[in-house]
């Protein structure tokens, strides 16, 4: 059967694509599966690195990392922390218990986060063997998240939004390339860890930018029509976009970094 000229045309393109850098970003993008892995982050974040941030508020309330965590739980969250009246033993003993378990839990982000670079790189899972990893990873997420809102969103100079967003440039490439080589523990080289912090850090910066520009009004709108339920579903959203932004830049690098332009007939 002869093929129509339109179809010969999009036949002809197809062709010309098949083995291209584009196609095999787009092939790589749906064998990662950004969309469920971005999701799976977020709500991981939510449930697990959140109250690390509450915690560390209730245990540090008077330094920058107290005032940082509480902008984030009554300014973004618009939690409150109450403090219930229990004698101190009592209240020691569970708040060592509460310590254990957050941090317990919050080492189910990062080993989200292990199966995301596992499937990007193609590198076996770290698994139990580098749990000594995870509180390091958690710890560089939660300094990184008290260094961009209360060092870089409280700048006091001029040109904020162009300072602001350089900084935070420079501060989340260098989160991410740590947390890339403690979760690849070295099976990848020094340039495709760079490479993917970069990339990362500037996908970020610019997030964090729209998010200064924009994501107040998307929160006050989801609040008067939906209360406090709008704001969770606000914060979700704003972490599944981050999330995807990450699994994203750790994909599009893994291609562009070991694509190899097929030979010429």
């Amino acid at each position: 059967m002869t093929q129509s000229p339109l179809r010969q045309r999009v036949s002809a393109v197809g062709d010309r694509l098949r083995g291209t850098v584009v196609v095999e970003i787009l092939v790589a993008l749906g064998r990662v599966g950004v969309s469920d892995r971005a999701m799976t982050l977020a709500g991981q974040a939510f449930t697990s690195l959140l109250p690390v941030l509450i915690l560390i508020t209730t245990l540090s309330s008077d330094g920058p990392v107290g005032r940082a965590m509480r902008r984030i739980s009554t300014q973004w969250l618009e939690l409150e922390m109450t403090t219930p009246s229990t004698d101190e033993s009592t209240s020691a003993t569970f708040g060592i218990l509460g310590v254990l378990m957050v941090l317990i839990g919050a080492t189910s982000f990062t080993r989200a986060l292990d199966r995301m670079y596992a499937e990007v790189w193609a590198l076996p899972k770290l698994g139990l063997a580098g749990w000594w990893r995870w509180p390091l990873i958690i710890g560089t997420l939660v300094a990184g998240i008290t260094a961009e809102v209360f060092g870089i969103r409280n700048w006091p100079f001029g040109g904020e939004l162009v300072v602001q967003t350089v900084f935070s440039f420079v501060l989340w490439t260098l989160v991410w390339a740590t947390i890339i080589r403690l979760l690849t523990a070295g099976r990848i080289d020094g340039r495709a860890v760079v490479a993917t912090g970069l990339a990362t850090g500037a996908a970020v910066a610019l997030f964090f930018l729209v998010t200064t520009i924009g994501f107040g009004d998307i929160l006050d709108t989801a609040e008067n029509r939906f209360g406090t339920l709008g704001v969770v579903f606000s914060v979700i959203g704003w972490l599944f976009v981050y999330s995807g932004i990450v699994v994203t830049a750790a994909t599009v690098m893994h291609v562009l970094l070991t694509w190899h332009r097929p030979p010429t007939r």
